[in-house]
């Protein structure tokens, strides 16, 4: 009786809820399928989340693109990428596992990681990675990310448009937007890394350029009624980083551009045991 509506039907826009259980997402780059696709063991594993009743299953960490920042390995995707129409039927099998046992689905859509590059990929001979600005990278300090063209920016912008229509088309019932931890999208709204000075950087309207072109891309892409939620750390929680006043100003801002819900967090990659809590961390 504690949490008497956890139980209760709910709704993300039009899409009915059976309850208001979430499972919000992780990674499963172990688990990728042939060039970028689910394999049968990530199946599985999100079927038996469905089995457990879950109201919700938003998926870990699907790339739009993997030319702009291929992360490879062995010549394979690292991660599931939505990129091509060709594994709408590899999609469809995982959709349809997980709408059997009554569970909604969400694909989570990411720009890229930026400056939290995986250590394993940028240890390899000639790896550079991309950022708004030539800022320092996590893994690796005493290494430069490469700035980001214009052309980059807007053809990313893009797939996340054909990336929508692959999610809707693969049944998938909506998306999330992976704005949050530090990752590349969180990297142009935050002024520390963001140093650009063309329409993507500078002051508060042109950091939020490009997750603004990316939900007006992805309405144009699949209209209204196809859910977008947007995940965002509310407070970087480390000096230089966003504040609580800044991260509700984004949020109002994202509220007014259309998104269906705000999945919220706090923390990033430089504040490491905010997102991803210890045992020892207090309440």
């Amino acid at each position: 009786m504690k949490y008497p509506y956890l139980f209760e039907p709910g709704k993300i826009g039009k899409v009915a809820l059976d309850n208001r259980i979430v499972m919000a997402p992780i990674g499963t780059p172990a688990m990728t399928g042939y060039k970028g696709t689910f394999s049968e063991r990530v199946m599985d594993y999100y079927e038996r989340r469905a089995l457990g009743g879950v109201g919700l299953i938003i998926t870990g960490l699907n790339f739009v693109n993997s030319k702009i920042e291929p992360l490879e390995i062995d010549g394979q995707s690292s991660n599931v990428t939505f990129d091509h129409w060709w594994k709408v039927r590899n999609f469809i099998q995982m959709t349809e596992r997980v709408h059997d046992y009554g569970s909604k689905v969400f694909a989570q859509l990411t720009a890229g990681f930026g400056r939290v590059s995986p250590k394993r990929f940028l240890d390899r001979s000639g790896m550079q990675c991309i950022a708004p600005s030539p800022v320092q990278l996590f893994w690796r300090p005493d290494m430069l990310a490469r700035e980001m063209t214009k052309g980059e920016i807007e053809t990313i912008i893009e797939c996340f448009g054909k990336a929508a229509e692959i999610a809707r088309e693969s049944k998938f019932d909506g998306i999330e937007l992976h704005g949050h931890e530090g990752y590349l999208i969180d990297q142009f709204m935050t002024e520390i890394w963001n140093r650009r000075n063309d329409e993507y950087g500078g002051d508060f309207e042109g950091r939020m350029k490009f997750p603004l072109s990316i939900i007006r891309t992805v309405r144009e892409a699949v209209g209204v009624d196809f859910p977008i939620v947007f995940r965002i750390g509310l407070d970087h929680k480390f000096s230089g980083g966003r504040t609580v006043g800044e991260g509700i100003e984004i949020i109002r801002t994202l509220e007014k551009a259309g998104v269906s819900a705000l999945h919220v967090d706090a923390g990033c990659y430089d504040s490491w045991y905010w997102p991803h809590p210890p045992l020892y961390q207090p309440p």
